[in-house]
């Protein structure tokens, strides 16, 4: 999944311009359908790891974008 991330870096394919689902703010730097993990050791924002599906998550997420370990 790292190796897959950094190629959706390399594509800019990780953060967008739009308007955040956290805080409403528009014109703002905001993940690109993309999910990342910012919090270790909960999940209790749906943020957080562990989470037993991310990685599957991700992966679907990446293939969705075009990127996928073929």
């Amino acid at each position: 999944v790292l190796k897959l991330l950094l190629v959706a870096w390399d594509r800019r394919l990780i953060f967008a311009i739009g308007t955040s689902s956290t805080t409403g703010e528009t014109d703002t730097v905001v993940w690109n359908e993309i999910h990342h993990k910012t919090e270790f050791g909960s999940n209790l924002t749906g943020h957080g790891y562990p989470d037993y599906n991310y990685l599957e998550n991700v992966w679907a997420e990446l293939r969705a974008q075009g990127i996928s370990d073929d």
